[in-house]
């Protein structure tokens, strides 16, 4: 019960506006709403859940769709690879096929992201193997040969950054 209580609140915080105050529990969003201005940030918090939702939906069906409607939609941060990164790593409910696609693609943008979400993985002391198994928990690899060759290599490459002596 514990472990589903964690991932409400995840999910609440990841989905809660920016403007808003996020809820450390589920259970402080069932309370009764009293006055004017709670019943508006309850609205306010529907809309932006449910367009929330619809943009991860769109990034499930095409990445970088999904990536552009999350920016214009100001729940992502445009033109922050970084902050791409942390949502590709630790938002629930996305494909990991569709992160997966994005971080293979080779267009400078996806590419930035890619570099961004490898390089917050910190394998410093992690056997290779353990380390490789670690990469590909957060994404599925894409189906071509030249973005998982891209992956490989940035993975190859942190690997030793953190390991420096282990080759």
């Amino acid at each position: 019960v514990a472990a589903a209580d964690g991932e409400e609140a995840a999910v609440a915080t990841a989905a809660a506006p920016p403007s808003l105050p996020r809820s450390p529990s589920s259970a402080s969003t069932t309370t009764t709403v009293t006055d004017g201005a709670s019943a508006a940030a309850l609205a306010q918090r529907r809309i932006y859940k449910r367009d929330f939702q619809a943009a991860l939906a769109t990034f499930n069906a095409h990445p970088k769709k999904g990536v552009r409607a999350l920016q214009a939609a100001g729940m992502l941060a445009p033109n922050d690879p970084a902050a791409v990164a942390a949502f590709l790593a630790s938002t629930p409910g996305l494909d990991k096929a569709a992160v997966g696609e994005y971080l293979g693609e080779r267009d400078e943008a996806c590419l930035a992201v890619m570099h961004a979400y490898v390089d917050a993985l910190d394998f410093s002391g992690a056997t290779f193997d353990g380390a490789l198994r670690s990469f590909l928990a957060g994404f599925r690899l894409p189906g071509e040969a030249q973005k998982i060759d891209r992956l490989v290599e940035k993975f190859a490459a942190r690997f030793v950054a953190c390991n420096p002596g282990a080759f």
